[in-house]
């Protein structure tokens, strides 16, 4: 719509677009979540009025001399590159892809859960074989964001004893979840910057993965199957970690302290 006012000779088109990508930043800022994908829609309507600004010079220059045509171009260019880049480098996230699949020819739609922080790591997975999610998230996200809150020193004591709650409570259901509902597979995100998730989840329930086999790992991610699902044989009993889950949220475990 920019460009097309451009052409008319819409003088404010440049000057709606920034503002509506200036709209865009601020509720980002306001909103306080920070995610870089965000920015998309204030990086949009930027590139629509840098456009129409340029869009007019552009043809201006079909009547200056060749060496200020090849220099203006080539900046241009330059910016155009800029942000290609920029665009491309924020959709490479840089998230794990597993890449040898070998191991699920032997399923048929398997059950899935994950233990995971991050959602780019398991549902990907999930739908490259046809698995069958049960969950009721994708990730344990809510203990890995109120985890970085309760690594602040500006929390309350309310806060903090909230943020605990609603850490352990994220870590309880996924803990239900494998128990109740029996996952054929469960996809782990095992990278070092995760590595806090198990730990804390044994901490509450000891053994919990004892159920389960490693049948790929390629060191960021990792696929564990039932051992019960591996051949004819009668599904395992419980684990003796799956007992009832104690839900003293005073117990967790592994917290930095502020």
């Amino acid at each position: 719509m920019t460009l097309i006012l451009s052409l008319r000779g819409a003088a404010p088109a440049a000057t709606i677009s920034a503002m509506v990508a200036g709209g865009f930043l601020v509720a980002d800022i306001v909103q306080g979540k920070y995610f870089w994908y965000h920015g998309y829609p204030a990086a949009a309507f930027c590139a629509a009025a840098a456009c129409v600004v340029i869009f007019p010079r552009l043809r201006q220059l079909r009547e200056a001399a060749l060496p200020a045509r090849a220099i203006a171009t080539g900046l241009y260019g330059l910016g155009a590159g800029a942000v290609v880049v920029l665009f491309l480098n924020r959709f490479a996230d840089g998230r794990p892809i597993m890449h040898d699949l070998t191991w699920a020819g032997v399923l048929s739609h398997p059950r899935a859960l994950a233990v995971s922080p991050q959602e780019d790591t398991s549902f990907p997975l999930a739908r490259r074989i046809g698995a069958v999610w049960v969950g009721h998230s994708h990730s344990q996200w809510i203990a890995r964001y109120t985890r970085f809150a309760l690594g602040s020193n500006s929390l309350t004591s309310e806060e903090r004893k909230l943020y605990l709650e609603y850490h352990r409570s994220d870590l309880d259901a996924i803990l239900r979840e494998i128990r109740d509902k029996r996952p054929e597979i469960i996809i782990e995100d095992v990278r070092p910057t995760f590595s806090w998730l198990e730990p804390e989840l044994n901490a509450l329930q000891p053994g919990f993965l004892d159920d389960y086999a490693v049948i790929a790992d390629e060191g960021a991610v990792r696929v564990l199957r039932a051992r019960w699902a591996v051949g004819p044989v009668s599904p395992c009993p419980p684990s003796e970690g799956s007992k009832k889950l104690d839900r003293d949220p005073g117990a967790q475990e592994g917290f930095p302290r502020g």
